[in-house]
């Protein structure tokens, strides 16, 4: 089940990655995410698709991950080609994406994939969706069928992410567009879209705060907020891993890609953490557990590059009791980029890419002539004919 959801919000990223209008451009999209979001919202995930697609870790994230998600990805990035959605231009030399913002949307801290939904925020033709269905449909090689309701069409993809499992979509105004595998989620987008902000069932405030302390200036970021009733029901958990969420009232996580350096040309990342606790006591608990949790990150790779990004002063863990949170900065390089990357691969099961084949250089060797001995190398402790073995 796990596994259906990861492959669900993987493919809404790629999806939402290249879901691109060229009247996106330089264009900025404001979308009230309090009264459109579920009030029950768990964890929010946003990605910046601009920005992380002009970054260099997204060609190192496409090439050893995206590409290599044969039987999703492949299919996405077919239809999409074919529709003309994949926009960039170029400015200055300089390849500059035009695209909407991702945002993956969780009502519960579970591995419940019926709680699983995604918002495309961006600049969209009218008939946007229209257009991705025909494509879907020659790339598919089937029909996709449409639903009219509440005044929105309703249109149902199947065999695009899962092979048995259909991904309902909905453009709901010229600057959202609604997905999910469950067809209540997005019916429920469109009758929040149509509710007055002050009729609205909103986004609690603490929850808001959460994402847009993690939003702003971010590439990729995610806020996750435990309310009372949530934190009793970890507190009763039997579940080593979820008593300690009893302690944690929010997480932000915001993850900022850095300009290529002038003298390498390539750029890594910054990753900020913040994690506010509910109890008073429990700050001091909280940096020591995650200092032993780095302490197996670090056990657990034998990758040295991973080792230092997660060593200091790579990485810090400091505590602020004023406000009650704990703050974890990591700071990593290109290649540390690169080899994390590498490890989210594993983690998924994707194989890595082949390595192309050494090319020879076209000129065969001459002949042995008779009674010429073979070019062998001699074996350990032995030396040619003629010479003595080393001592």
């Amino acid at each position: 089940m796990m596994k259906k959801t990861s492959v669900f919000v993987l493919c809404a990223m790629c999806a939402g990655m290249l879901f691109l209008s060229a009247r996106a451009f330089a264009e900025e999209v404001k979308v009230d995410l309090k009264t459109l979001l579920p009030k029950d919202s768990a964890l929010v995930i946003g990605v910046d698709a601009p920005g992380l697609m002009s970054s260099d870790v997204y060609a190192l994230l496409k090439d050893r991950v995206f590409s290599g998600v044969k039987e999703d990805y492949s299919i996405v990035e077919s239809f999409l080609n074919k529709s003309g959605l994949i926009v960039k231009r170029t400015k200055d030399k300089e390849v500059v994406f035009s695209g909407p913002e991702i945002i993956l949307v969780k009502r519960s801290l579970t591995v419940a994939k019926d709680d699983t939904s995604a918002l495309l925020l961006g600049v969209f033709k009218a008939d946007q969706m229209e257009t991705i269905a025909k494509a879907a449909g020659v790339a598919l090689k089937a029909q996709i069928p449409s639903t009219e309701e509440d005044g929105k069409k309703i249109f149902v993809f199947k065999g695009v992410f899962q092979k048995d499992e259909a991904i309902y979509a909905a453009q709901l105004s010229a600057n959202i567009i609604a997905m999910s595998p469950n067809k209540q989620d997005v019916l429920d987008y469109i009758k929040r879209l149509a509710t007055p902000p002050e009729a609205a069932n909103a986004v609690p405030d603490e929850m808001m705060k959460v994402i847009e302390t993690a939003r702003k200036d971010a590439t990729v970021w995610a806020a996750a907020y435990i309310d009372e009733k949530r934190r009793a029901e970890f507190k009763g958990s039997k579940d080593q891993n979820e008593t300690m969420l009893q302690f944690v009232k929010s997480v932000s996580l915001k993850i900022q890609m850095l300009k290529p350096d002038k003298d390498t040309k390539k750029g890594g990342a910054d990753v900020t953490i913040e994690c506010e606790y509910a109890d008073l006591n429990a700050g001091a608990f909280l940096v020591v557990a995650l200092n032993k949790l780095r302490e197996r990150v670090i056990l657990a790779f034998e990758d040295p590059v991973i080792k230092q990004v997660f060593s200091e002063p790579s990485t810090t863990i400091t505590q602020n009791a004023g406000d009650q949170k704990v703050k974890v900065v990591m700071k990593a390089s290109h290649e540390g980029c690169q080899h994390l990357i590498d490890q989210f691969g594993n983690l998924l099961g994707v194989e890595k890419p082949k390595p192309p084949e050494a090319k020879g250089t076209g000129t065969p060797a001459p002949p042995a002539g008779p009674g010429t001995p073979p070019t062998t190398a001699p074996a350990p402790g032995t030396a040619p004919a003629g010479q003595k073995p080393p001592a």
